[in-house]
């Protein structure tokens, strides 16, 4: 299993159990096989509809099979179960940038920087803010890789 810098951007609340078919699915993702994360997923949302994380996920991987407008759905659906979901906000602007739409990407940015972005030199939910500075924006020089 990869080692990860930052907590998953579409980590759970430790309080709570993790749902087997998102553990499933978690595996499966970080084995690139989206196509048996969606089966997983499926069955997540399905088993827990309020389930920000599962859906986040869910978009996740069909934004990685090319289904970009079941991907925007799912992530809209986590963010609409909660609003301040930092892996579905930015995912969401990937997608974006995945389609060109640089001001909806530019708009998730902004959302992100007023949800989680503390003062100067603090850390908080695995973002430095030292390599997330209130300046940047949304730009594209070049196509985003698959």
């Amino acid at each position: 299993m990869p080692v990860r810098a930052y907590p998953d951007p579409t980590s759970r609340s430790q309080d709570k159990p993790e749902n087997p078919n998102v553990a499933a699915a978690r595996q499966a993702i970080d084995a690139k096989d989206f196509q048996s994360a969606l089966g997983h997923l499926t069955k997540a949302v399905q088993e827990a509809p309020n389930d920000a994380d599962a859906h986040s996920r869910l978009g996740y991987s069909y934004r990685k099979l090319g289904s970009y407008d079941k991907s925007k759905e799912s992530y809209l659906k986590a963010l609409k179960i909660d609003s301040r979901h930092r892996g579905a906000r930015e995912y969401l602007g990937e997608l974006y940038l995945d389609l060109n739409q640089l001001a909806d990407a530019e708009r998730e940015l902004q959302a992100l920087k007023k949800a989680f972005h503390p003062r100067s030199g603090e850390k908080k939910w695995g973002i430095d803010t030292e390599s997330f500075p209130m300046g940047a924006s949304v730009t594209r020089s070049s196509p985003r890789p698959a």
